[in-house]
């Protein structure tokens, strides 16, 4: 776990090539699901214990007034914590979906880069974090409720249009939360369509 240790300290460094943008995110979407999860969740639960950089920035999003920091590290802590949201821990995993909250309620237009950061992603524990933590982070800063529009477009996109209920629910509820505010009348077609059809299963469990 001590490259993965390596990787995380160096995540939120603005231009570095193996800050969380440049590295992270093309590694572990280039992993395959089993293999990010054995790993990364390994060693996000070793450096958690061990009060390593993952439980530094999880520490940090939480805690630090972050609002002094650089946007361009925001940016990246938010795609590392998202991330995060995968790993088996829980622990880890519902630290970080706060977290991600938080500095999305900071800075809403991370909202949209989330989603298009994800919208390859094939996790729902993280389609779900990410969906979840923008409906969230909207409910805290309701006096800006215009600047959520962008990751409310973000969600109604098709990686997001998942048969995953709670994916389905966090969007649903953000939408609902935007009309009834009055905001978010030009998507309100998207919106009418989303959730698709889900198809039914080609085999069922026996």
């Amino acid at each position: 776990w001590d490259v993965y240790e390596v990787f995380f300290r160096l995540s939120l460094v603005p231009e570095h090539r193996l800050n969380a943008a440049n590295w992270l995110t093309p590694f572990l979407l280039d992993s395959a699901l089993t293999n990010r999860d054995a790993y990364l969740s390994h060693a996000a639960f070793e450096s958690f214990d061990s009060n390593g950089a993952v439980r530094s920035l999880l520490n940090a999003a939480l805690l630090a007034d972050v609002k002094r920091w650089p946007k361009e590290s925001l940016r990246l802590a938010s795609i590392a914590l998202a991330w995060l949201t995968s790993c088996a821990d829980r622990r880890v995993r519902d630290l970080s979906s706060k977290a991600l909250a938080r500095i999305i309620s900071i800075q809403p237009n991370l909202g949209r880069a989330l989603t298009d950061e994800f919208r390859e992603c094939d996790d729902d524990y993280i389609l779900e974090s990410v969906s979840l933590a923008i409906y969230s982070a909207c409910l805290l800063e309701p006096e800006r409720m215009e600047e959520f529009l962008p990751a409310f477009e973000g969600l109604l996109s098709p990686a997001f249009d998942i048969p995953n209920i709670l994916v389905r629910d966090s969007v649903r509820l953000f939408g609902q939360l935007l009309m009834n505010a009055g905001h978010g009348a030009g998507l309100a077609k998207q919106f009418e369509v989303y959730p698709g059809k889900a198809s039914l299963p080609k085999k069922w469990p026996t």
